[in-house]
């Protein structure tokens, strides 16, 4: 084997162990995103179905104040 053959394998093989590396960050990354939509997700329902009791609460609030006005009147 030649210096350049050499030179040139061991070139190659930087190479290879860099895309593997960021292979490996790319997996791990992509598993924390995953986590990070599955509470976002969990976020997202609860604070939906508190906006909407929140919602009923005060519809239910002004309605029974316009039964209160219109037999007061």
């Amino acid at each position: 084997m030649n210096k350049v053959t050499f030179v040139n394998n061991i070139i190659i093989g930087t190479i290879l162990d860099r895309i593997d590396y960021n292979i490996e960050k790319a997996v791990d990354n992509t598993k924390k995103a995953n986590e990070d939509l599955v509470v976002s997700e969990k976020n997202l329902e609860g604070n939906c179905a508190r906006n909407a009791i929140i919602a009923l609460i005060i519809l239910i609030g002004v309605l029974f104040l316009m039964l209160v006005i219109k037999f007061i009147s």
